[in-house]
């Protein structure tokens, strides 16, 4: 079951994993029409999607129509909204918004399924001081129900083949009387800079972001680029590869001034 589901890249990873994800909820109206394209539609017609809100929804009553009283579910996946714990937000000011206590909301649904295992994804300020509470709060109610409660993950996509630096923390829970088994967590990674490829032969080299654009059509309309000046396209030549930045050019650029020339 995958909850928060967004445009499904969890549930597609489930299915690629061997997993047959029987629901997904999601609120959003454009996440919830590319879940069901890419997924409902090309890889598991049988999902059902239940588009709403989550906090409107009776765990307890959902769960009971996904899964019947002799059946296990065995992974529960979601990626709450993170925004209230962006590392973007500035002066505390993630602190106090709703959208944390959705990860709450998610182990209600926890408590219903009683899975086998959960993972649970969000942004790496999640794990900031001062969003404490939840994290505790979420841990505590997990080793009540049951749960061998893992500490929590940073892994960046780049290290497992995508061409992207991506940072998501990854929470796991393990429901010990009823899994059976030997897993590695967190998962090693498969891709890595050249020393790392040079120290360690089982990885391959980071994937260059070049091999995920395909020649677009003239008509496409999402074909927009952003139009750089010169000087900004030199100082972009001058960057060091593998993982350089602006600061790494020799080069400082002019500020941009108002219109009082400040």
């Amino acid at each position: 079951m995958d909850i928060f589901a967004g445009a499904g890249g969890f549930s597609m990873a489930a299915i690629s994993a061997g997993f047959n994800v029987r629901m997904a909820i999601e609120n959003d109206p454009y996440a919830i029409k590319t879940y069901a394209k890419n997924i409902c539609e090309k890889l598991l017609s049988s999902t059902v999607l239940i588009a709403e809100d989550i906090t409107k929804i009776d765990a307890a009553a959902v769960t009971a129509q996904c899964f019947g009283q002799e059946e296990v579910c065995d992974l529960l996946l979601g990626g709450p909204p993170c925004q209230g714990f962006s590392t973007h937000r500035i002066k505390d000011s993630g602190v106090n918004d709703k959208r944390n206590e959705l990860v709450l909301t998610y182990f209600e649904f926890v408590k219903s399924l009683r899975p086998t295992a959960f993972l649970i994804e969000n942004v790496p300020g999640m794990l900031w001081p001062r969003h404490r509470q939840f994290i505790e709060l979420l841990y505590s109610e997990g080793r009540k129900t049951g749960y061998r409660m893992f500490d929590p993950v940073t892994l960046d996509a780049r290290d497992f083949g995508v061409p992207q630096r991506r940072k998501r923390v990854f929470i796991l829970g393990i429901f010990d009387r009823r899994f059976q088994g030997n897993f590695e967590w967190p998962p090693k990674s498969t891709h890595g800079n050249m020393a790392d490829c040079l120290n360690d032969k089982t990885l391959k080299p980071w994937v260059n972001c070049a091999s995920a654009f395909r020649p677009s059509k003239a008509d496409d309309p999402n074909n927009l680029h952003m139009n750089h000046s010169a000087e900004l396209m030199r100082v972009f030549e001058k960057t060091p590869p593998n993982g350089g930045s602006r600061k790494d050019s020799g080069r400082v650029l002019p500020c941009h001034k108002d219109h009082d020339g400040h």
